[in-house]
Protein backbone atom coordinates (compact mmCIF):
# COMPACT_ATOMS: atom_id res chain seq x y z
CA UNK A 1 0.00 0.00 0.00
CA UNK A 2 1.30 3.49 -0.89
CA UNK A 3 0.29 6.75 0.83
CA UNK A 4 1.45 10.29 0.27
CA UNK A 5 0.86 10.99 3.96
CA UNK A 6 0.55 8.88 7.08
CA UNK A 7 -0.78 10.67 10.16
CA UNK A 8 -0.45 9.32 13.69
CA UNK A 9 -3.18 10.94 15.75
CA UNK A 10 -6.43 10.42 17.65
CA UNK A 11 -8.37 8.95 14.74
CA UNK A 12 -10.67 10.23 11.98
CA UNK A 13 -14.47 10.40 12.19
CA UNK A 14 -16.20 8.32 9.51
CA UNK A 15 -18.50 11.19 8.58
CA UNK A 16 -15.58 13.53 8.12
CA UNK A 17 -13.47 11.05 6.21
CA UNK A 18 -12.60 11.85 2.66
CA UNK A 19 -12.68 8.95 0.21
CA UNK A 20 -8.90 9.01 -0.16
CA UNK A 21 -8.16 8.73 3.60
CA UNK A 22 -7.91 5.28 5.19
CA UNK A 23 -8.23 4.61 8.93
CA UNK A 24 -6.15 2.10 10.93
CA UNK A 25 -6.91 0.99 14.48
CA UNK A 26 -5.03 -1.33 16.82
CA UNK A 27 -6.55 -4.69 17.64
CA UNK A 28 -4.33 -6.37 20.22
CA UNK A 29 -0.85 -6.48 18.70
CA UNK A 30 -2.14 -5.95 15.16
CA UNK A 31 -3.15 -2.87 13.17
CA UNK A 32 -6.21 -3.22 10.97
CA UNK A 33 -7.84 -0.99 8.38
CA UNK A 34 -11.44 -0.13 9.26
CA UNK A 35 -14.42 1.60 7.70
CA UNK A 36 -16.05 2.42 11.00
CA UNK A 37 -14.20 4.42 13.65
CA UNK A 38 -14.68 7.44 15.88
CA UNK A 39 -12.40 10.24 16.92
CA UNK A 40 -13.35 10.97 20.53
CA UNK A 41 -10.83 13.81 20.75
CA UNK A 42 -11.52 15.37 17.36
CA UNK A 43 -7.85 16.25 16.99
CA UNK A 44 -6.99 13.83 14.19
CA UNK A 45 -9.75 14.99 11.85
CA UNK A 46 -8.83 18.66 12.26
CA UNK A 47 -5.12 18.01 11.74
CA UNK A 48 -5.61 15.76 8.70
CA UNK A 49 -8.03 18.09 6.95
CA UNK A 50 -5.64 21.02 7.33
CA UNK A 51 -2.76 18.92 5.99
CA UNK A 52 -4.56 17.89 2.79
CA UNK A 53 -6.71 21.02 2.37
CA UNK A 54 -6.98 22.15 -1.26
CA UNK A 55 -5.02 19.20 -2.67
CA UNK A 56 -6.56 16.66 -5.01
CA UNK A 57 -5.54 13.05 -5.45
CA UNK A 58 -3.69 12.72 -2.14
CA UNK A 59 -3.67 9.24 -0.68
CA UNK A 60 -3.52 9.42 3.13
CA UNK A 61 -3.92 7.23 6.19
CA UNK A 62 -4.65 7.95 9.84
CA UNK A 63 -3.37 5.60 12.56
CA UNK A 64 -5.38 5.95 15.75
CA UNK A 65 -2.39 5.92 18.10
CA UNK A 66 -3.78 7.76 21.12
CA UNK A 67 -7.13 8.71 22.64
CA UNK A 68 -6.02 11.61 24.85
CA UNK A 69 -4.22 14.51 23.20
CA UNK A 70 -2.24 15.31 26.35
CA UNK A 71 -1.26 11.71 27.14
CA UNK A 72 0.37 10.12 24.11
CA UNK A 73 0.88 6.37 24.45
CA UNK A 74 4.47 5.62 23.42
CA UNK A 75 3.74 1.92 22.97
CA UNK A 76 0.95 2.61 20.47
CA UNK A 77 3.08 5.16 18.64
CA UNK A 78 6.05 2.81 18.22
CA UNK A 79 3.75 -0.07 17.26
CA UNK A 80 2.07 2.04 14.55
CA UNK A 81 5.42 3.16 13.15
CA UNK A 82 6.68 -0.43 13.05
CA UNK A 83 3.57 -1.42 11.12
CA UNK A 84 4.19 1.38 8.62
CA UNK A 85 7.84 0.32 8.27
CA UNK A 86 6.91 -3.30 7.59
CA UNK A 87 3.75 -2.90 5.50
CA UNK A 88 3.41 0.55 3.94
CA UNK A 89 5.25 2.81 1.52
CA UNK A 90 4.79 6.53 2.08
CA UNK A 91 6.38 9.93 1.46
CA UNK A 92 5.60 11.73 4.71
CA UNK A 93 4.70 10.87 8.28
CA UNK A 94 3.14 13.61 10.38
CA UNK A 95 3.08 13.44 14.18
CA UNK A 96 1.23 16.43 15.61
CA UNK A 97 2.16 15.52 19.16
CA UNK A 98 5.22 14.44 21.09
CA UNK A 99 6.57 12.90 24.26
CA UNK A 100 8.69 14.88 26.69
CA UNK A 101 11.01 12.05 27.69
CA UNK A 102 13.54 10.74 25.18
CA UNK A 103 12.59 7.27 23.92
CA UNK A 104 15.20 5.03 22.33
CA UNK A 105 12.59 2.72 20.67
CA UNK A 106 10.92 5.78 19.12
CA UNK A 107 14.27 7.06 17.86
CA UNK A 108 15.22 3.69 16.38
CA UNK A 109 12.03 3.09 14.37
CA UNK A 110 11.92 6.67 13.06
CA UNK A 111 15.59 6.44 12.11
CA UNK A 112 14.87 3.28 10.12
CA UNK A 113 11.94 4.91 8.33
CA UNK A 114 14.04 7.96 7.46
CA UNK A 115 17.32 6.27 6.53
CA UNK A 116 16.09 3.02 5.00
CA UNK A 117 12.77 4.02 3.40
CA UNK A 118 13.43 7.74 2.72
CA UNK A 119 10.34 8.83 4.64
CA UNK A 120 10.31 12.46 5.81
CA UNK A 121 8.94 12.94 9.32
CA UNK A 122 7.22 16.20 10.33
CA UNK A 123 6.47 16.65 14.05
CA UNK A 124 5.07 19.30 16.37
CA UNK A 125 6.90 20.68 19.38
CA UNK A 126 5.24 20.72 22.78
CA UNK A 127 2.70 23.54 23.24
CA UNK A 128 3.86 24.23 26.80
CA UNK A 129 7.41 25.06 25.74
CA UNK A 130 8.96 21.78 26.90
CA UNK A 131 11.48 19.80 24.90
CA UNK A 132 9.61 17.07 23.04
CA UNK A 133 10.28 14.13 20.75
CA UNK A 134 10.35 13.30 17.92
CA UNK A 135 10.38 16.99 16.93
CA UNK A 136 13.78 17.50 18.59
CA UNK A 137 15.50 14.70 16.63
CA UNK A 138 17.97 16.05 14.10
CA UNK A 139 16.49 14.18 11.10
CA UNK A 140 12.90 15.21 11.88
CA UNK A 141 11.38 18.48 10.64
CA UNK A 142 10.42 20.04 13.97
CA UNK A 143 7.65 22.64 13.84
CA UNK A 144 6.61 25.29 16.32
CA UNK A 145 4.19 28.16 16.17
CA UNK A 146 5.04 31.84 15.98
CA UNK A 147 2.50 34.35 17.36
CA UNK A 148 3.47 36.91 14.71
CA UNK A 149 2.52 34.61 11.84
CA UNK A 150 -1.14 35.31 11.04
CA UNK A 151 -1.34 33.66 7.61
CA UNK A 152 -1.38 29.89 7.12
CA UNK A 153 0.63 30.34 3.92
CA UNK A 154 3.51 32.06 5.73
CA UNK A 155 6.37 29.93 7.03
CA UNK A 156 9.72 30.82 8.53
CA UNK A 157 12.38 28.20 7.85
CA UNK A 158 15.53 28.11 9.97
CA UNK A 159 18.93 26.66 9.10
CA UNK A 160 20.20 26.70 12.69
CA UNK A 161 18.78 26.09 16.12
CA UNK A 162 16.45 23.41 17.37
CA UNK A 163 13.24 24.41 15.60
CA UNK A 164 13.27 23.92 11.83
CA UNK A 165 10.12 25.75 10.77
CA UNK A 166 7.78 28.25 12.37
CA UNK A 167 4.16 28.40 11.19
CA UNK A 168 0.80 29.76 12.25
CA UNK A 169 -0.37 28.22 15.52
CA UNK A 170 -2.72 30.95 16.72
CA UNK A 171 -6.49 30.72 16.78
CA UNK A 172 -7.84 29.40 13.48
CA UNK A 173 -10.85 27.54 12.13
CA UNK A 174 -10.43 23.77 11.94
CA UNK A 175 -12.77 20.90 11.24
CA UNK A 176 -14.94 19.91 14.20
CA UNK A 177 -16.02 16.37 15.02
CA UNK A 178 -18.46 14.81 12.61
CA UNK A 179 -21.30 17.06 11.39
CA UNK A 180 -20.43 19.79 13.88
CA UNK A 181 -19.03 22.18 11.30
CA UNK A 182 -15.87 24.05 12.25
CA UNK A 183 -14.42 25.32 15.49
CA UNK A 184 -11.64 27.65 16.63
CA UNK A 185 -8.44 25.94 17.84
CA UNK A 186 -4.79 26.81 18.36
CA UNK A 187 -1.53 24.97 18.89
CA UNK A 188 1.58 23.57 17.23
CA UNK A 189 -0.40 20.60 15.88
CA UNK A 190 -2.05 22.86 13.35
CA UNK A 191 1.17 24.70 12.56
CA UNK A 192 2.61 21.29 11.63
CA UNK A 193 -0.26 20.61 9.23
CA UNK A 194 0.49 23.87 7.40
CA UNK A 195 4.06 22.65 6.83
CA UNK A 196 2.89 19.26 5.62
CA UNK A 197 0.40 20.93 3.31
CA UNK A 198 3.18 22.90 1.59
CA UNK A 199 5.26 19.75 1.13
CA UNK A 200 2.33 17.89 -0.40
CA UNK A 201 1.50 20.82 -2.68
CA UNK A 202 5.07 20.82 -4.00
CA UNK A 203 4.48 17.41 -5.59
CA UNK A 204 8.17 16.62 -5.06
CA UNK A 205 9.94 13.60 -3.64
CA UNK A 206 12.61 14.91 -1.30
CA UNK A 207 15.62 12.68 -0.75
CA UNK A 208 16.22 13.85 2.82
CA UNK A 209 15.49 16.56 5.36
CA UNK A 210 18.19 18.92 4.05
CA UNK A 211 16.71 18.85 0.58
CA UNK A 212 13.24 19.50 1.98
CA UNK A 213 14.50 22.44 4.04
CA UNK A 214 15.97 24.04 0.93
CA UNK A 215 12.45 24.04 -0.47
CA UNK A 216 11.30 26.53 2.15
CA UNK A 217 12.35 30.14 1.83
CA UNK A 218 14.73 30.97 4.66
CA UNK A 219 13.89 34.17 6.55
CA UNK A 220 16.97 34.26 8.75
CA UNK A 221 20.18 32.36 9.21
CA UNK A 222 21.91 31.40 12.42
CA UNK A 223 25.62 30.98 13.08
CA UNK A 224 27.38 28.21 11.21
CA UNK A 225 27.86 25.03 13.16
CA UNK A 226 31.47 24.24 14.05
CA UNK A 227 32.99 20.89 14.81
CA UNK A 228 35.03 20.66 17.96
CA UNK A 229 38.58 19.32 17.61
CA UNK A 230 39.97 16.62 19.85
CA UNK A 231 43.38 15.92 21.32
CA UNK A 232 42.54 12.50 22.75
CA UNK A 233 45.31 9.92 22.62
CA UNK A 234 48.12 12.35 21.90
CA UNK A 235 51.48 12.71 23.67
CA UNK A 236 50.96 15.74 25.85
CA UNK A 237 52.80 17.96 28.31
CA UNK A 238 51.30 20.43 30.77
CA UNK A 239 52.23 23.98 31.71
CA UNK A 240 52.27 25.60 34.25
CA UNK A 241 52.07 23.40 37.35
CA UNK A 242 49.30 25.21 39.22
CA UNK A 243 46.44 23.91 41.37
CA UNK A 244 44.24 22.79 38.50
CA UNK A 245 47.03 20.69 36.97
CA UNK A 246 47.64 18.32 39.90
CA UNK A 247 44.62 16.17 39.04
CA UNK A 248 46.23 15.37 35.68
CA UNK A 249 49.37 14.20 37.45
CA UNK A 250 47.45 12.27 40.12
CA UNK A 251 45.43 10.39 37.51
CA UNK A 252 48.08 10.35 34.78
CA UNK A 253 47.62 6.65 34.01
CA UNK A 254 43.90 7.03 33.26
CA UNK A 255 43.82 10.19 31.13
CA UNK A 256 42.49 10.40 27.58
CA UNK A 257 45.96 11.67 26.55
CA UNK A 258 49.41 10.21 27.16
CA UNK A 259 50.97 12.65 29.62
CA UNK A 260 54.73 12.66 29.04
CA UNK A 261 55.98 15.85 30.69
CA UNK A 262 55.38 18.57 33.30
CA UNK A 263 56.75 22.11 32.86
CA UNK A 264 56.84 25.26 34.98
CA UNK A 265 58.74 28.56 35.17
CA UNK A 266 62.12 28.75 36.90
CA UNK A 267 60.77 31.08 39.61
CA UNK A 268 58.07 28.65 40.77
CA UNK A 269 60.17 26.59 43.17
CA UNK A 270 58.84 23.46 41.46
CA UNK A 271 61.73 22.66 39.13
CA UNK A 272 63.25 19.29 39.86
CA UNK A 273 60.31 18.08 41.97
CA UNK A 274 59.38 14.42 41.56
CA UNK A 275 55.65 13.87 41.05
CA UNK A 276 53.82 10.53 41.04
CA UNK A 277 50.36 9.42 40.03
CA UNK A 278 48.08 7.96 42.72
CA UNK A 279 48.67 4.46 41.34
CA UNK A 280 52.43 4.95 41.32
CA UNK A 281 52.61 3.78 37.71
CA UNK A 282 53.68 7.16 36.33
CA UNK A 283 56.25 9.67 37.59
CA UNK A 284 57.45 13.04 36.34
CA UNK A 285 60.26 15.47 37.04
CA UNK A 286 59.17 19.11 36.75
CA UNK A 287 61.20 20.80 33.99
CA UNK A 288 61.99 24.38 33.02
CA UNK A 289 59.67 25.67 30.29
CA UNK A 290 62.53 27.78 28.93
CA UNK A 291 64.25 24.50 27.99
CA UNK A 292 61.18 22.81 26.58
CA UNK A 293 61.82 19.65 24.58
CA UNK A 294 59.51 20.44 21.69
CA UNK A 295 60.24 17.20 19.84
CA UNK A 296 59.03 15.00 22.72
CA UNK A 297 55.30 15.74 22.43
CA UNK A 298 52.59 16.87 19.99
CA UNK A 299 50.11 18.61 22.34
CA UNK A 300 50.58 21.23 25.05
CA UNK A 301 48.00 21.52 27.83
CA UNK A 302 47.91 25.18 28.84
CA UNK A 303 46.48 25.92 32.27
CA UNK A 304 45.23 29.24 33.61
CA UNK A 305 47.93 31.90 33.32
CA UNK A 306 46.26 35.17 34.22
CA UNK A 307 47.99 35.48 37.60
CA UNK A 308 51.26 34.13 36.22
CA UNK A 309 51.25 36.83 33.55
CA UNK A 310 50.92 39.50 36.25
CA UNK A 311 53.98 38.10 38.00
CA UNK A 312 56.08 37.78 34.83
CA UNK A 313 55.08 41.17 33.45
CA UNK A 314 54.04 39.82 30.04
CA UNK A 315 51.25 37.68 28.57
CA UNK A 316 52.51 34.19 29.30
CA UNK A 317 49.71 32.43 27.45
CA UNK A 318 50.19 34.49 24.31
CA UNK A 319 53.89 33.65 24.30
CA UNK A 320 53.17 29.92 24.63
CA UNK A 321 50.54 29.98 21.87
CA UNK A 322 53.04 31.65 19.53
CA UNK A 323 55.64 29.01 20.38
CA UNK A 324 53.14 26.19 19.80
CA UNK A 325 52.33 27.63 16.36
CA UNK A 326 56.04 27.96 15.58
CA UNK A 327 56.72 24.34 16.56
CA UNK A 328 53.49 22.90 15.09
CA UNK A 329 51.91 21.71 18.34
CA UNK A 330 48.25 21.14 19.20
CA UNK A 331 46.86 23.03 22.18
CA UNK A 332 44.34 22.21 24.90
CA UNK A 333 43.44 25.39 26.84
CA UNK A 334 41.84 25.62 30.26
CA UNK A 335 40.12 28.90 29.34
CA UNK A 336 39.08 30.89 26.27
CA UNK A 337 41.40 33.86 26.72
CA UNK A 338 42.88 34.69 23.25
CA UNK A 339 40.77 31.93 21.64
CA UNK A 340 39.11 34.20 19.07
CA UNK A 341 42.52 35.45 17.94
CA UNK A 342 44.38 32.13 17.82
CA UNK A 343 41.76 29.51 16.88
CA UNK A 344 41.78 30.50 13.16
CA UNK A 345 45.59 30.49 13.11
CA UNK A 346 45.77 26.94 14.44
CA UNK A 347 43.06 25.83 12.02
CA UNK A 348 45.06 27.23 9.07
CA UNK A 349 47.95 24.96 10.08
CA UNK A 350 45.65 21.93 10.61
CA UNK A 351 46.42 21.98 14.32
CA UNK A 352 43.88 21.31 17.07
CA UNK A 353 42.93 24.24 19.28
CA UNK A 354 40.62 22.95 22.01
CA UNK A 355 39.15 25.05 24.80
CA UNK A 356 37.55 23.29 27.74
CA UNK A 357 35.25 26.24 28.29
CA UNK A 358 32.55 25.59 25.71
CA UNK A 359 29.09 27.12 26.14
CA UNK A 360 28.09 26.79 22.50
CA UNK A 361 24.58 25.41 22.39
CA UNK A 362 21.66 24.96 20.04
CA UNK A 363 19.11 27.79 20.41
CA UNK A 364 15.87 26.19 21.60
CA UNK A 365 13.67 28.90 23.12
CA UNK A 366 14.12 27.69 26.67
CA UNK A 367 12.83 24.16 26.02
CA UNK A 368 14.28 21.79 28.62
CA UNK A 369 14.89 18.09 28.20
CA UNK A 370 13.18 15.88 30.77
CA UNK A 371 15.87 13.61 32.22
CA UNK A 372 15.20 10.00 33.18
CA UNK A 373 18.63 8.79 34.33
CA UNK A 374 19.36 9.36 38.07
CA UNK A 375 21.84 12.18 38.72
CA UNK A 376 24.39 12.46 41.54
CA UNK A 377 26.18 15.77 42.09
CA UNK A 378 29.26 16.75 44.11
CA UNK A 379 28.99 20.28 45.54
CA UNK A 380 30.94 22.27 48.10
CA UNK A 381 30.59 24.94 50.75
CA UNK A 382 33.72 26.78 49.61
CA UNK A 383 36.56 26.92 47.09
CA UNK A 384 39.64 24.69 47.06
CA UNK A 385 38.05 21.72 48.83
CA UNK A 386 39.15 18.92 46.51
CA UNK A 387 35.69 18.56 44.96
CA UNK A 388 37.05 17.38 41.63
CA UNK A 389 39.34 14.89 43.37
CA UNK A 390 36.28 13.60 45.23
CA UNK A 391 34.36 13.34 41.97
CA UNK A 392 37.17 11.30 40.42
CA UNK A 393 37.25 9.11 43.53
CA UNK A 394 33.52 8.41 43.16
CA UNK A 395 34.04 7.74 39.44
CA UNK A 396 36.74 5.18 40.23
CA UNK A 397 34.66 3.50 42.94
CA UNK A 398 31.47 3.16 40.93
CA UNK A 399 33.16 2.02 37.72
CA UNK A 400 35.16 -0.60 39.65
CA UNK A 401 31.85 -1.98 40.95
CA UNK A 402 30.42 -2.35 37.46
CA UNK A 403 28.15 0.72 37.51
CA UNK A 404 27.54 2.09 33.99
CA UNK A 405 28.49 5.66 34.84
CA UNK A 406 28.57 8.83 32.75
CA UNK A 407 30.39 11.89 34.09
CA UNK A 408 29.82 15.59 33.38
CA UNK A 409 32.73 17.69 34.62
CA UNK A 410 32.83 21.42 35.31
CA UNK A 411 36.61 21.69 35.62
CA UNK A 412 38.71 22.52 32.54
CA UNK A 413 40.65 19.26 32.75
CA UNK A 414 37.50 17.09 32.93
CA UNK A 415 37.71 15.98 29.29
CA UNK A 416 41.30 14.84 29.78
CA UNK A 417 40.21 12.92 32.89
CA UNK A 418 37.79 10.78 30.91
CA UNK A 419 34.57 12.69 31.62
CA UNK A 420 32.05 12.09 28.86
CA UNK A 421 30.99 15.77 28.73
CA UNK A 422 32.51 19.03 29.97
CA UNK A 423 31.09 22.46 30.69
CA UNK A 424 33.35 24.74 32.72
CA UNK A 425 31.95 27.03 35.41
CA UNK A 426 34.92 27.38 37.75
CA UNK A 427 37.93 29.69 37.76
CA UNK A 428 38.24 31.92 34.66
CA UNK A 429 35.24 30.27 32.98
CA UNK A 430 33.70 32.29 30.17
CA UNK A 431 30.50 33.20 32.02
CA UNK A 432 30.59 36.98 31.87
CA UNK A 433 28.31 37.21 28.85
CA UNK A 434 26.07 34.26 29.78
CA UNK A 435 22.57 34.73 31.16
CA UNK A 436 21.04 32.38 33.69
CA UNK A 437 18.82 30.94 30.96
CA UNK A 438 21.86 30.14 28.81
CA UNK A 439 23.61 28.37 31.69
CA UNK A 440 20.49 26.34 32.52
CA UNK A 441 19.95 25.34 28.88
CA UNK A 442 23.62 24.47 28.37
CA UNK A 443 23.79 22.11 31.34
CA UNK A 444 20.38 20.63 30.54
CA UNK A 445 21.59 19.87 27.02
CA UNK A 446 24.79 18.22 28.28
CA UNK A 447 22.81 16.07 30.71
CA UNK A 448 20.45 15.06 27.89
CA UNK A 449 23.37 13.86 25.75
CA UNK A 450 24.28 11.48 28.57
CA UNK A 451 20.69 10.60 29.46
CA UNK A 452 19.80 9.25 26.03
CA UNK A 453 22.67 6.72 26.22
CA UNK A 454 20.82 4.87 28.99
CA UNK A 455 23.52 4.84 31.70
CA UNK A 456 22.85 3.62 35.24
CA UNK A 457 23.85 6.94 36.80
CA UNK A 458 25.10 10.39 35.78
CA UNK A 459 27.75 11.98 38.01
CA UNK A 460 28.19 15.75 37.90
CA UNK A 461 30.91 17.80 39.54
CA UNK A 462 29.75 21.23 40.62
CA UNK A 463 31.26 24.21 42.36
CA UNK A 464 30.52 25.99 45.63
CA UNK A 465 28.65 28.96 47.05
CA UNK A 466 24.94 28.13 46.98
CA UNK A 467 24.52 29.91 50.29
CA UNK A 468 26.82 32.96 50.64
CA UNK A 469 29.16 33.27 53.62
CA UNK A 470 28.97 37.07 53.34
CA UNK A 471 26.64 39.61 51.74
CA UNK A 472 28.85 42.69 51.52
CA UNK A 473 29.41 42.57 47.78
CA UNK A 474 27.83 40.95 44.73
CA UNK A 475 31.09 39.03 44.39
CA UNK A 476 30.07 37.09 47.50
CA UNK A 477 26.95 35.80 45.71
CA UNK A 478 27.67 33.07 43.17
CA UNK A 479 24.43 33.36 41.23
CA UNK A 480 25.74 31.16 38.40
CA UNK A 481 25.67 28.18 40.75
CA UNK A 482 21.92 28.57 41.10
CA UNK A 483 21.52 28.40 37.32
CA UNK A 484 23.87 25.40 37.28
CA UNK A 485 21.72 23.59 39.84
CA UNK A 486 18.54 24.23 37.84
CA UNK A 487 20.33 22.99 34.73
CA UNK A 488 21.21 19.59 36.19
CA UNK A 489 18.45 19.04 38.80
CA UNK A 490 20.29 16.34 40.77
CA UNK A 491 18.48 13.54 42.58
CA UNK A 492 21.25 13.27 45.17
CA UNK A 493 24.08 15.51 46.37
CA UNK A 494 27.35 14.85 48.19
CA UNK A 495 28.40 18.07 49.93
CA UNK A 496 32.07 18.78 50.51
CA UNK A 497 32.96 20.91 53.55
CA UNK A 498 36.04 22.19 55.38
CA UNK A 499 37.08 22.10 59.03
CA UNK A 500 36.37 25.86 59.20
CA UNK A 501 32.65 25.34 58.38
CA UNK A 502 30.25 25.49 61.31
CA UNK A 503 27.30 23.06 61.51
CA UNK A 504 24.79 25.92 61.19
CA UNK A 505 26.30 27.06 57.91
CA UNK A 506 26.30 23.51 56.55
CA UNK A 507 22.64 23.12 57.57
CA UNK A 508 21.75 26.33 55.71
CA UNK A 509 23.69 25.15 52.65
CA UNK A 510 21.81 21.84 52.68
CA UNK A 511 18.50 23.64 53.02
CA UNK A 512 19.35 25.94 50.09
CA UNK A 513 20.41 23.04 47.84
CA UNK A 514 17.34 20.94 48.66
CA UNK A 515 15.01 23.89 48.21
CA UNK A 516 16.41 24.69 44.79
CA UNK A 517 16.51 21.13 43.45
CA UNK A 518 14.38 18.02 43.59
CA UNK A 519 17.03 15.93 45.33
CA UNK A 520 18.51 15.41 48.78
CA UNK A 521 21.97 15.84 50.26
CA UNK A 522 22.90 12.24 51.06
CA UNK A 523 26.44 12.52 52.43
CA UNK A 524 29.04 14.99 53.70
CA UNK A 525 32.68 14.80 52.60
CA UNK A 526 35.33 16.40 54.81
CA UNK A 527 38.25 18.11 53.07
CA UNK A 528 40.85 17.11 55.66
CA UNK A 529 43.17 20.12 55.33
CA UNK A 530 43.34 23.53 56.94
CA UNK A 531 44.87 26.62 55.37
CA UNK A 532 47.69 28.24 57.34
CA UNK A 533 49.09 31.70 56.63
CA UNK A 534 52.47 33.19 57.54
CA UNK A 535 52.91 36.75 58.75
CA UNK A 536 53.05 38.08 55.15
CA UNK A 537 50.78 36.61 52.42
CA UNK A 538 51.95 33.04 51.88
CA UNK A 539 49.63 30.16 52.67
CA UNK A 540 49.92 26.40 52.83
CA UNK A 541 47.66 23.40 53.24
CA UNK A 542 48.22 21.30 56.37
CA UNK A 543 46.48 17.96 56.82
CA UNK A 544 44.37 17.53 59.92
CA UNK A 545 45.45 14.99 62.48
CA UNK A 546 43.55 11.72 62.75
CA UNK A 547 42.20 12.91 66.12
CA UNK A 548 40.89 16.14 64.54
CA UNK A 549 39.34 14.25 61.65
CA UNK A 550 37.57 11.82 63.99
CA UNK A 551 36.25 14.66 66.16
CA UNK A 552 34.88 16.63 63.17
CA UNK A 553 33.26 13.57 61.62
CA UNK A 554 31.47 12.70 64.88
CA UNK A 555 30.36 16.29 65.48
CA UNK A 556 28.88 16.69 61.99
CA UNK A 557 27.24 13.27 62.00
CA UNK A 558 25.62 13.96 65.37
CA UNK A 559 24.43 17.51 64.59
CA UNK A 560 23.40 17.06 60.94
CA UNK A 561 22.46 13.40 60.83
CA UNK A 562 24.21 12.46 57.58
CA UNK A 563 27.05 10.03 56.87
CA UNK A 564 30.44 11.79 56.91
CA UNK A 565 33.46 10.58 54.93
CA UNK A 566 36.92 11.98 54.27
CA UNK A 567 37.39 13.18 50.71
CA UNK A 568 40.18 11.40 48.84
CA UNK A 569 40.67 8.72 51.51
CA UNK A 570 40.67 5.32 49.83
CA UNK A 571 39.67 3.72 53.14
CA UNK A 572 36.28 5.40 52.70
CA UNK A 573 35.56 3.73 49.35
CA UNK A 574 33.17 1.09 50.68
CA UNK A 575 31.17 3.54 52.76
CA UNK A 576 30.86 5.95 49.82
CA UNK A 577 29.65 3.15 47.55
CA UNK A 578 27.20 1.72 50.10
CA UNK A 579 25.67 5.15 50.82
CA UNK A 580 25.17 5.92 47.13
CA UNK A 581 23.68 2.52 46.32
CA UNK A 582 21.39 2.56 49.36
CA UNK A 583 20.00 5.97 48.37
CA UNK A 584 19.45 5.26 44.67
CA UNK A 585 18.17 1.71 45.09
CA UNK A 586 15.75 2.25 47.96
Amino acid sequence: MFYDLVLLDSGYEINDRKSNVDIYVRNGDLWEQTDNDTDDVGHGGAVMNLAIEGIDNVRAAVFKSFTDVVMSNIDNIVSALEYVYNNIECRYIQMSFGVRAYSQPLYEILSKLYNEKNVLIIAAFDNCGAMSFPAALDFVIGVSGNPYIKDKNTLIACDTGLIDIYARNGKQLVAAKSSNGRRVEEGNSFATSHVTNKLLRSGRNFANKDEAMLFFDSRYKGPAKTERCSVNGTRAVLYPLNKEMYSLVNYADSLTVDLVGVYDIKYSGNLGRELNSFSGKKSFTVKNIDRCGWDSFDTMILGHQRELSYILGYDSKKKMLDLCLEHGKNVFCYDRFLAEEYEPEFRKRSLAFVCADNFRRTPREGRLYQIQTPILCVLGTNKKQGKFTLQMQIKRILESKGIDLAVLGTEPNAELMGCAETLVIGYDADLGSKTGDEIIESFNEKIHLLDKKDHDLILVGGQSGFFPHLMYNTGHININQIAFLYGIMPDGVILSFSCEDEPEYIKKSIAAIEALSKGKVIMLALYAFRTEYDYVINSSKVRLTEEEISEIKKKMADEIGLPVVVSGDFAEDDRIFDTIIEYYCK
